[in-house]
């Protein structure tokens, strides 16, 4: 059952015009008020319409602006890919706000940051700060090679061990049986933690059952002698 709320007034700020100017915000996009729960409001459409503007901005914009600057440089070539760059609105996602929306056992308007709100916009925030090759190499979403059921594809023999935390806040709640779809490898195990935040925060309970079947599972696969 889907907690009672109402969402917030605005969703996440993905308005952000231009990849260097976070303050300069496009009043057009994306930036309507979410109806109360109740009416005509499509949760999911909206959803894929904000993640695939997030996937322009973050993805491509941004990757290419990383390009662009260290073909630009005239300074050392090693000294490049280590140049710092900021990123605004990096936690940009409506599922945060929503339960609706890629639904699990999290809390409602929150994340693993805190109000997600805040999140999107604070020092901390997830691939807040970046260097130009660190970027290219992590979190671009057309270059990187760190795209998950990929590489899961590939692992063909080695044992697995997958843990799902139900109420994750920060991993999404369709990452992880992605994940375990795509592994190719028949010696796979799934352990799914009823409750369990991203962090385990305050959570003694979930993270022992957490370690516990890390713990077992390594010894059967004799990784840890008994």
């Amino acid at each position: 059952m889907v907690p009672s709320f109402r969402p917030i007034e605005a969703a996440p700020r993905n308005a952000v015009a231009a990849v260097n100017e976070p303050r300069r915000l496009d009043p057009q996009h994306l930036r309507k008020p979410l109806p109360a729960r109740g009416s005509d409001f499509q949760p999911l459409a909206f959803s894929r319409r904000h993640h695939t503007a997030t996937l322009q901005r973050l993805g491509k914009r941004h990757s290419q602006f990383s390009c662009q600057m260290i073909i630009a440089s005239t300074g050392p070539v090693e000294a490049l890919p280590s140049q710092a760059n900021g990123r605004a609105g990096s936690a940009a996602s409506v599922r945060w706000l929503d339960p609706r929306i890629d639904p699990n056992g999290r809390r409602p308007g929150w994340c693993y940051l805190g109000d997600p709100r805040t999140a999107n916009t604070s020092p901390p925030g997830l691939a807040r700060y970046s260097s130009l090759g660190s970027w290219l190499s992590q979190w671009s979403y057309d270059l990187s090679n760190a795209k998950g059921p990929k590489n899961a594809a590939r692992i063909r023999r080695t044992p697995v061990l997958q843990v799902e935390n139900q109420a994750d806040d920060a991993v999404p709640a369709s990452h992880n049986p992605t994940i375990r779809a795509a592994l190719a490898t028949p010696d796979k195990e799934y352990v799914r933690i009823e409750g369990a935040t991203h962090y385990y925060q305050n959570q003694p309970t979930q993270l022992h059952q957490c370690i516990t079947a890390v713990l077992d599972w390594s010894r059967r696969k004799g990784l840890l002698a008994d």
